[in-house]
């Protein structure tokens, strides 16, 4: 009997699923890719994009003729609620889609998102299309601020600054963020990320509380208002509403919680992997495509597993693998346990292997 598989998303986990259907095509599945935007852009490609080293077309995967190869039915939407007992996902165009098994594989939300101006008046990365467009106005804005000190954040300031730097803009960019950056970011080198700000130009202001969002300005608990002719908004990321509100099991910040078979305990039939799901063991220090592609693997065996023949496998964490963390002018901080390097190397390989994963889903070459 065929079953019905729903892909919610196409994020690195659900995009090396297309190329396993690609070569090893499962005639006993029917697939449905369910995503609002018929690109992907690698997240850690866009430092390269801000600084005008790399070209949109290179950073970028057309999911469309990927989707068509693998035998899978794309479809342009987004999902907005799930039914987990009777199986249905209502998408933003009204369409209510049935299946067997389910696997999300999306991007978070950002905290204090909620903000009625936040949608008017700021970008995020949820919007990667929007964002890419306004890069060469936010490379030249008066008054940039970005507000969020997550790792992508901070690549970010770091790579509009080295631009303006280059091209001799005066106007700083402004990073607010938490006093210690990020969750992981042990002191030495926070120290080390305000000196290089300092160098570089960035003005960083540090709070424990989001600023509200007015018209033109954000308002501060510890200091005066901050003005902003442009606004970035990329807070840390909270788990979609869609899992709460579908009364499956959530962490504190609303991310899914699977099993090591990354599956609902109480629905089997529900899968996740990558940025929206939570699991048993805190991972720091882990380089996130390593772990994302390990999930990957083990979601492959285990949709097969549940839809054919109930075998499965269990999702075993990467030890300390080590990070990087751009830092401008095509450098990058090498992390590893409470230790870092700054290397240029460190940065190249981490560009290489990000095109070496789109090369291999872009085999042969697909059409924009």
């Amino acid at each position: 009997m065929i079953k019905k598989l729903l892909l919610i998303g196409a994020q690195r986990a659900h995009l090396q699923l297309l190329k396993q259907f690609k070569d090893t095509p499962q005639p006993l599945m029917e697939v449905t890719l369910l995503t609002p935007d018929k690109y992907y852009y690698h997240s850690g490609l866009l430092p390269e994009l801000i600084e005008g080293h790399n070209e949109l077309k290179k950073t970028r995967l057309n999911i469309e003729p990927l989707a068509t190869q693998a035998n899978v039915k794309w479809i342009k939407a987004a999902a907005l609620s799930l039914d987990a007992p009777r199986k249905r996902i209502l998408t933003d165009r009204g369409d209510l889609l049935a299946f067997d098994i389910v696997s999300f594989n999306i991007e978070g939300l950002n905290e204090g998102g909620e903000q009625p101006l936040v949608a008017d008046k700021a970008v995020t990365l949820q919007q990667k299309s929007r964002f890419l467009q306004r890069v060469p106005k936010l490379r030249t804005s008066d008054n940039l601020v970005i507000v969020g000190g997550s790792q992508t954040a901070i690549e970010i300031a770091f790579s509009f600054q080295a631009w303006r730097n280059k091209n001799k803009v005066m106007q700083p960019v402004t990073l607010i963020c938490h006093p210690t950056f990020f969750p992981g970011c042990f002191p030495k080198l926070s120290t080390k990320l305000e000196k290089r700000m300092k160098s570089q130009g960035i003005h960083l202001i540090k709070t424990t509380s989001l600023p509200t969002v007015q018209e033109n300005r954000l308002l501060m608990d510890s200091t005066a208002p901050v003005p902003y002719t442009d606004l970035l908004w990329l807070t840390p990321p909270r788990g979609p509403r869609m899992f709460e509100q579908a009364l499956l099991p959530t962490d504190e910040k609303g991310f899914l919680r699977v099993e090591e078979t990354l599956q609902v305990k109480a629905f089997p039939y529900i899968f996740g992997a990558g940025e929206c799901i939570s699991l048993s063991q805190t991972q720091v220090g882990v380089d996130l495509d390593t772990m994302v592609s390990l999930q990957a693997d083990i979601l492959w065996e285990n949709l097969r597993g549940y839809a054919l023949n109930g075998e499965g496998y269990l999702y075993e964490p990467p030890k300390n693998t080590g990070s990087t963390l751009y830092i401008g002018n095509q450098a990058a901080l090498y992390l590893f346990q409470n230790h870092s390097l700054k290397s240029k190397r460190a940065w190249r390989v981490k560009v290489r292997a990000y095109h070496q994963f789109l090369g291999s889903l872009n085999s042969p070459p697909l059409q924009e």
